[in-house]
């Protein structure tokens, strides 16, 4: 628990706790071919990784191709 407590102190010092927010107090949500999933990671309760940098890679694609037209 002791470590736990550190840890949590040691991300305070760049997040502030009035800036987080909890994890059953969010959710987060992809549709890909007409099906909406979730895409919280209950393991580590965060939003998926994998999924906001897909949706990054995509809003880039995006913008690049109407950068060049």
């Amino acid at each position: 628990m002791a470590k736990s407590k550190d840890n949590a102190m040691q991300v305070q010092k760049i997040m502030p706790k009035h800036q987080t927010l909890r994890y059953n107090e969010v959710a987060a949500f992809e549709m890909r071919n007409g099906q909406i999933s979730s895409i919280m990671d209950d393991e580590f309760r965060l939003i998926s990784a994998y999924a906001i940098d897909s949706a990054s890679q995509e809003i880039g694609n995006d913008f690049d191709y109407l950068l060049n037209l």
